[in-house]
């Protein structure tokens, strides 16, 4: 039996490591690969990826009981499909030795200094009738844990962009997430799946999957995805792709960078891909993205 390896593998913590040691094990091991400081290193961008989905994970209280209930089920039989594994290991950082018992005699303090820390921004608040909102440029799509911002003052964006009443293909937008119809689905009889998560965001988006195999580069998936809601692209053929979207409160339209999905036969069964994107109201994370003009996006 093959043993089952886990978003706490990728981490280098335990099953039973409590938040703060998970987030410590990630900022030292995201510190150490971010494509920041590996520019062009293609492992060091494949192990930030595989950080940045088990911290998603882990940092999440119901999606980490999800994966501590598969990895209980794993561990009791063989899987004839499993998402596709990395061929590296990430190496635990020696900043992290000892942490956990830091932590232990740190947390008593920490929290007392919290409580104290958010009782002054409300007091401040409460007092200050100036408005000051948190940095909020259109959304950018990433799947990286966002770094926190300084609060900034945000001149008001004028509005030249009006959402239309109908969807490109002439019908109205789906009431629900899902695909938009009218439009052929494409680079199907596959078994790897794409995730776009916009839980984050407060506005709809219109998304397509561009294959980037051929000549010119083609939309082959057409879906609309609700604001705090997402959508899973399932059966897609190997090969290049990326992910363009359009935010329909904004208008503004952006890519991501490409990524490759893969698939192949092994002894006990498939390999695939497994790709989660995550759209937030802030630009960050190691899933570039950039602004693209109508002709690009594919009005």
């Amino acid at each position: 039996m093959r043993k089952v390896r886990t978003h706490y593998d990728n981490l280098k913590v335990a099953r039973n490591a409590p938040p703060e040691v998970i987030q410590a094990a990630y900022k030292s091991l995201s510190q150490k690969y971010h494509p920041d400081r590996n520019p062009g290193d293609q492992k060091a961008a494949r192990i930030m990826a595989i950080i940045n989905r088990a911290y998603e994970v882990l940092s999440d209280p119901v999606k980490r009981r999800q994966h501590d209930e598969w990895i209980a089920r794993a561990d009791g039989q063989n899987h004839t499909e499993s998402p596709l594994q990395p061929e590296v290991d990430v190496e635990s950082p020696p900043q992290l030795k000892g942490y956990a018992s830091r932590l232990s005699r740190q947390l008593i303090g920490t929290m007392i200094l919290v409580v104290l820390v958010v009782a002054t921004m409300l007091l401040l608040v409460m007092n200050n009738k100036s408005a000051v909102i948190t940095h909020q440029p259109d959304p950018g799509i990433t799947s990286s844990i966002l770094k926190p911002l300084e609060p900034v003052l945000i001149p008001p964006r004028p509005r030249t962009y009006i959402r239309p009443e109908v969807a490109p293909n002439g019908r109205p937008w789906p009431i629900n997430t899902g695909y938009v119809s009218g439009y052929e689905r494409l680079s199907i009889g596959g078994r790897s799946t794409v995730t776009v998560d916009n839980t984050r965001n407060d506005s709809d988006v219109y998304v397509k999957l561009f294959g980037l195999e051929t000549k010119e580069p083609a939309a082959v998936r057409h879906f609309f995805i609700k604001a705090h809601e997402e959508f899973k692209i399932a059966d897609i053929r190997p090969g290049k792709y990326d992910i363009r979207y359009r935010n329909l409160d904004s208008g503004l339209a952006s890519k991501t960078e490409s990524f490759q999905l893969k698939e192949m036969r092994v002894e006990d069964g498939t390999r695939y891909s497994d790709i989660r994107l995550t759209l937030y109201k802030i630009r960050g994370g190691n899933m570039r993205i950039q602004e693209i003009t109508d002709e690009e996006f594919g009005d």
